[in-house]
Formats: structure tokens, C-alpha cells, sequence
């Protein structure tokens, strides 16, 4: 996935989030600030397997450099 389509699907995680806050503050019932919490919690997970995606999948070894 090239650099510009994980910007785009964070910024799309990004502002689910936002609304499922927003509507999470808003929630009267349990069940709904429940479900909303659990959105949010969804989308950060999608965040973090993001990110997890874009790290290097070789560690960098500093001692390489010297040898």
C-alpha cells in the first residue's frame, strides 16, 4: 500500500472516530454509549494495524554499519 492510500485510510479511521466520540458524548442509553466506546476501540485497532504495516519488517542493526 503505497504511502498516500495509508494517509487517506488513516485520515478515514481518524475521523470515524471522531464521530463515534462525539455521538459517544451525546449517547443517552448504556447499550448505545457501549457500542459507541466499542467503535472507537475498532478504529484504533484499524490504526494500529496500519502503522504496524508501514514498519520495516527487518529490524536495523547499528553493529551492521560497523562491520
Amino acid at each position: 500500500m503505497s504511502t498516500h492510500d495509508k494517509k487517506c485510510e488513516l485520515r478515514e479511521h481518524l475521523a470515524l472516530i471522531s464521530t463515534e466520540a462525539y455521538l459517544l458524548m451525546k449517547a443517552s442509553g448504556e447499550e448505545e454509549r457501549i457500542n459507541r466506546y466499542n467503535m472507537v476501540q475498532e478504529q484504533i485497532d484499524a490504526i494500529l494495524r496500519v502503522i504496524d504495516e508501514s514498519k520495516p519488517t527487518q529490524p536495523s542493526c547499528p553493529e551492521a554499519l560497523f562491520q
